[in-house]
């Protein structure tokens, strides 16, 4: 089924560099593990997408914030990290799907 039209759909189709594409994944990746009610430090993206690619420099998340990609919605006590959430995990999941890119679906575990 495809999510064109998504706000992360079109948002992802957006990006022209694979770097970025690699974060998305990560992205799309942790959401699928965690839930897409559950928060995202920063951190975790950054050390997942580096599993992708090597030596990424991301300063921060703000590019995709901006695009809609992801939601900034809290900080811990030290304002040192900030969590996120995925805007539209299903449309930027089809957007990774259709421009090739490769990345680990899974289900999120049932509550028990």
């Amino acid at each position: 089924m495809k999510q064109i039209g998504s706000a992360g759909y079109e948002s992802v189709m957006a990006i022209k560099d694979q770097y970025p594409l690699g974060a998305v994944a990560a992205c799309v990746e942790l959401t699928d593990e965690l839930g897409p009610a559950e928060d995202m430090a920063g951190s975790w993206i950054l050390y997942r997408a580096r599993m992708r690619v090597p030596g990424l420099r991301m300063p921060n998340f703000k590019p995709f914030v901006t695009l809609g990609i992801l939601m900034r919605v809290g900080k811990s006590r030290s304002d040192r990290r900030a969590y996120y959430r995925m805007v539209d995990p299903e449309g930027s999941k089809q957007a990774l799907l259709d421009l090739g890119v490769p990345f680990q679906a899974r289900a999120v575990a049932a509550a028990t």
